[in-house]
């Protein structure tokens, strides 16, 4: 009885020491000049290219973002094209990449992005959904 007691108190201490260690995990990331910073730390720099073709009664935005690290070797580039709905105030994903030079593999949009999600221009001016795949770099230990 003691020694399942322990189990179940042992058990309990290591999910409340999970949990503390998740939330201190997730961090604020910011982008500015260029820079990005979580929680007040520079992890690396950011080079956006934006280019728009206009093809079939329909904008499409072509966003190409370099991700570097602090040290500023290229560890990324992050390829998304947007359409622009009837609305003209959002935006659609229409397919999105994400290449690591690391391990030299390209990454689904599937992986970190939410294509259901509307998004308007002014709240990401970098490209679409970028902190995601900042958050996503860091979960997979590119950064």
């Amino acid at each position: 009885m003691k020694n399942l007691f322990f189990i179940l108190l042992l058990l309990v201490c290591t999910n409340f020491l999970n949990a503390t260690i998740v939330d201190d995990k997730k961090s604020e990331i910011v982008i500015e000049n260029n820079e990005i910073k979580a929680k007040d730390k520079i992890l690396g720099k950011i080079k956006a290219d934006e280019k728009e073709i206009i093809a079939a009664k329909s904008k499409i935005k072509n966003y190409v973002v370099s991700i570097y690290n602090k040290k500023g070797a290229l560890i990324a580039t992050y390829d998304v094209k947007s359409a622009l709905k009837q609305s003209k105030k959002d935006r659609n994903i229409l397919e999105a990449s994400l290449k690591t030079y690391k391990d030299n593999v390209t990454h689904t949009g599937s992986n970190f992005l939410d294509f259901n999600a509307n998004m308007t221009t002014e709240i990401d001016q970098t490209a679409p959904q970028f902190s995601r795949v900042i958050e996503y770099l860091i979960q997979n230990k590119y950064m």
